[in-house]
């Protein structure tokens, strides 16, 4: 089965609520194998991207993506960076205080 996400939502991808509708589309054909095309696709903000990750990763459908714009694929890659390095947190009683 193949599917294009530009033309089944949007060529604006923004919200993980879109993200997380799609992905209900994609687990309820029987097809094993799924192929999404980006074909089309002008944008995607960083959520949709992560939520579309988190539900691609729990499937138990193989999804293989086609046609993925560079800016596209730019963003799959700072979503699955900042899993794998998150951001270290701030302890304010670590920073120093100065007095006015």
């Amino acid at each position: 089965m193949k599917i294009s996400i530009a033309e089944t939502l949007s060529p604006n991808l923004g919200l993980r609520f879109q993200a997380d509708r799609f992905m209900d589309s994609v687990e309820s054909p029987q097809d094993p194998i799924v192929i999404i095309s980006f074909r089309e696709v002008e944008s995607i903000s960083r959520s949709f991207a992560h939520q579309y990750l988190l539900r691609k990763k729990k499937s138990r459908k193989k999804i293989i993506e086609q046609d993925i714009p560079p800016h596209i694929k730019k963003m799959f890659d700072i979503v699955v960076n900042a899993e794998k390095n998150p951001p270290k947190r701030l302890d304010f009683k670590d920073l120093p205080v100065r007095k006015l």
